[in-house]
Parts: C-alpha cells; sequence; structure tokens
C-alpha cells in the first residue's frame, strides 16, 4: 500500500473510531455520565448526523480542528476544551448547545466558521479567526488572544446582559475583538465593546441612554484621521486626534444613544483636553459634522453630556490644546468652527472661563459691522442666531493677576442643510 493510500486509510479509521466512540458515549450519556478518555482523542474530529452529549461534571478535549454537520447535536452541559497545538479549523454547521463552557485554550491560531457557541471562552496566546458571521448566545470571556472578524462579518452576542462579556477593561489589555462586534441591546443599559486592533491595541467603545433595544455594531478604524478631508475650506480648523475613529451601526434607524470613546492606545493614557467628532456621512463629508464642545473626559473615555444627541455614524476625538505667552499665561485653543444647527454645542465657547477676572468680546460680520459685543462675556455668543458665513472676533482674557491676552481670528459658522 502506498504512503499516501496508508495515510487516507489511517485517516478514516480515526474518524471512524471517534464517530463509534461519540456514538457510544451518546448511548451512555442517556443513562449515565458521559466521559471520553482524552487521550483517545487525536487530530481532527468529524461530528456527522447525530449527537454528542456532555453531561455536568465530564469534560471533553479536541485536539484538532473540529467539524460539526448541519443537523448534528452538539449538547455541552460540562466542559468542552480545543487544545489546538497546530493550528486548526473549527467549521460548525449547527449551534453548539448547552450552558456548559466551550474554551480555546491553544498555542496555535485557529479558524472559526459557522453558526456560533452558546458560551466561549477564548484563552489562547495566538489569535481566533472568524471568517463568517457567529453568534455567541450567552457569553464570551475574552482572556487571551485576539478574536480576528473577517471584513464584513460579524461576531454577534445575542445576550441583553450588559456582563454576556467578560474582559479586563484597562490599558495593557491584549484580548479584544478585531473587526465588527454586535450586541444585543437593551433600552437604558450600558454596553462596552472590546474592541481594537493588533497593531495599534485595545480601543473599546461604550453606549448608554439607548432610546430602544436594538443592536449595536462597532468596528474601531486606526486609519480614520488619515481618511478625514482636511483640505476642504471648511475644515480648515478641524483637527482630529490620531487614535482612529469608530463607525457605530445600529439595526433600527433613527435609533439614538450616548456615545464613550477611549482614549487607550498602545502608548497609555493620552493626556489634554478633547472633544466629540461625530458625522453620519461614512464617507466623512466636512460639512456633515459635529463637534460636541459638551464632551468631557471621564474616566478613560471622552463622554458627550447629551442624552440621545448620537446615532450611526463616525466617531473620532479633536484635540484642545492650549498655549503659554511670554508673560506666561495660558491661550486656549478656541473652536472657530461651529455648526449651528448641529447636536453639539452652538455657542463660542472659552474653556476654563471661570478662571479669568473678565472676559470681553466684540464680534464682526463680513462687512466690518459690529454684530455683538460683552464686556463680562459667559459663553453666551449663540450662533444659532446669526447667518451662515464667517465672522472676525476679538477677545480679551484678564487674569486674576490683571495680566491681559488678546486674541484676534474669526468664527466660522456652518449650517448642514
Amino acid at each position: 500500500m502506498g504512503t499516501g493510500l496508508s495515510e487516507n486509510y489511517n485517516q478514516s479509521s480515526r474518524v471512524l473510531k471517534y464517530t463509534i466512540l461519540i456514538v457510544f458515549c451518546t448511548l451512555l450519556a442517556a443513562s449515565s455520565v458521559c466521559i471520553i478518555p482524552l487521550e483517545s482523542l487525536a487530530g481532527d474530529i468529524v461530528i456527522g448526523k447525530s449527537s454528542l452529549k456532555v453531561s455536568n461534571g465530564s469534560s471533553i478535549v479536541f485536539p484538532g480542528g473540529l467539524k460539526v454537520v448541519e443537523g448534528a447535536s452538539v449538547v455541552n452541559n460540562g466542559k468542552v476544551f480545543f487544545s489546538n497545538k497546530n493550528n486548526s479549523e473549527f467549521n460548525l454547521g449547527s449551534l453548539l448547545d448547552g450552558v456548559g463552557l466551550y474554551s480555546i485554550m491553544g498555542n496555535a491560531d485557529i479558524t472559526v466558521s459557522g453558526v456560533g457557541f452558546s458560551s466561549l471562552n477564548v484563552n489562547s496566546g495566538k489569535s481566533v479567526f472568524v471568517d463568517s458571521d457567529l453568534s455567541i448566545v450567552e457569553k464570551l470571556t475574552l482572556t487571551t488572544g485576539i478574536v480576528d472578524v473577517a471584513t464584513g462579518k460579524k461576531l454577534k452576542i445575542l445576550s441583553q446582559d450588559k456582563d454576556a462579556i467578560v474582559f479586563n477593561n484597562s490599558y495593557g489589555n491584549q484580548s479584544f475583538i478585531q473587526g465588527t462586534l454586535s450586541r444585543n441591546a437593551s433600552a437604558g443599559v450600558s454596553y462596552t465593546f472590546p474592541i481594537g486592533t493588533t497593531f495599534s491595541g485595545f480601543h473599546p467603545f461604550s453606549v448608554d441612554g439607548l432610546v430602544s433595544p436594538d443592536y449595536i455594531s462597532v468596528s474601531y478604524m486606526p486609519d480614520f484621521d488619515d481618511k478625514w478631508n482636511s483640505l476642504h475650506e471648511i475644515s480648515k480648523g478641524v483637527s482630529l486626534v490620531d487614535v482612529g475613529g469608530w463607525q457605530v451601526a445600529t439595526g433600527i434607524s433613527g435609533t439614538t444613544f450616548r456615545p464613550y470613546l477611549s482614549l487607550f492606545n498602545t502608548s497609555g493614557i493620552i493626556d489634554g483636553n478633547y472633544m466629540l467628532f461625530y458625522t453620519a456621512d461614512l464617507d466623512a463629508s466636512p460639512v456633515k459634522f459635529t463637534l460636541d464642545n459638551n464632551s468631557r473626559l471621564a474616566g478613560n473615555n471622552m463622554v458627550t453630556s447629551k442624552m440621545g444627541a448620537y446615532s450611526a455614524g463616525i466617531f473620532a476625538l479633536n484635540a484642545l490644546k492650549t498655549e503659554v505667552n511670554p508673560d506666561g499665561v495660558k491661550i486656549p485653543r478656541l473652536i472657530n468652527f461651529i455648526v449651528a444647527d448641529g447636536s453639539g454645542r452652538t455657542t463660542f465657547e472659552v474653556p476654563d472661563i471661570e478662571n479669568y477676572k473678565q472676559v470681553v468680546l466684540s464680534v464682526y460680520n463680513r462687512f466690518g459691522s459690529k454684530v455683538y459685543e460683552s464686556n463680562s462675556y459667559a459663553n453666551d455668543f449663540d450662533t444659532r442666531r446669526f447667518p451662515q458665513g464667517t465672522y472676525f472676533y476679538e477677545l480679551t482674557l484678564i487674569t486674576k493677576e490683571e495680566k491681559r491676552v488678546l486674541v484676534r481670528n474669526i468664527i466660522e459658522v456652518a449650517r448642514r442643510d
């Protein structure tokens, strides 16, 4: 018998042997605890149109690949481990069911396709590649290893429990989802999406204030800043932080929520002042974005103060930096592009205005006529009262030490319609 025929024969014998073993175990499970000796399994396993049951207190280890054909029944109420020592494939034609644990614990890459798991623990130092839409019914535990979801596919969490994903939500986390993660979200509950990329690290995204139940899908785009059209005249004053962007999709049109953007990156937590950037246009057209000056830093996240103000679209961060003049006085970064009919702040804002003894503001239109003046400015120049266009302003900041700073620049007022 030739070598190739011998290998095929041995492989067929193994498949037959394991099929008989699994069927025998199935028959036993009807009246007793089913225990399969771990040393008896080696190589790839195929579960045909039969059933495999792992009882409570029992466990089974698959050291190689696994194929569950359509119509097969796999019910796990104990523990099923995948100890993939070599690169392996799981092809799940049926849902792996039961209340037990499925755990990927090998030190080699593994590719998963098919329906999904009841619950899954990823405890592998390598990647778990998901090349089809895959569902987790109850709980996903991310211990070690990255779940890499193919472009255009989703890893879907069917449970509405906010703790349906267990992960390390802190800087340095090395186990997260790369690609699109979709969560079945209930109204009024907070949900976190542990996403990122192997290149840029962990960048989770959270939502709360959801107005109605919906599936929320989030993917992280580390190169979003490179795609932003900063050459457009109307966006010259807008500079996005190079932390990237988050693309968020909803299953129901009009669903709104409050976003939390993580400031984690591969170098640690970014310091500074920020505001939230949002656009509903996937091409990020400069005339269709808002800068939320109400956004604030809360722990490791940038949070908008508005509830139910945002829906499907792209989110990113814009940095607010300060300068120091020769007298040692801090000059704040003033946002001079305001969308008058947007969902963010519509007033011209001086950051930390309460730290100044007096603020004087004069605003002129493009014809040189003064349209606004205040000797005790309180962030109340509201652009909603003025036509779209370019305005010139003079701003005098008087510190508590009687030092004066004069700032001259423009305010660009835009409208989406």
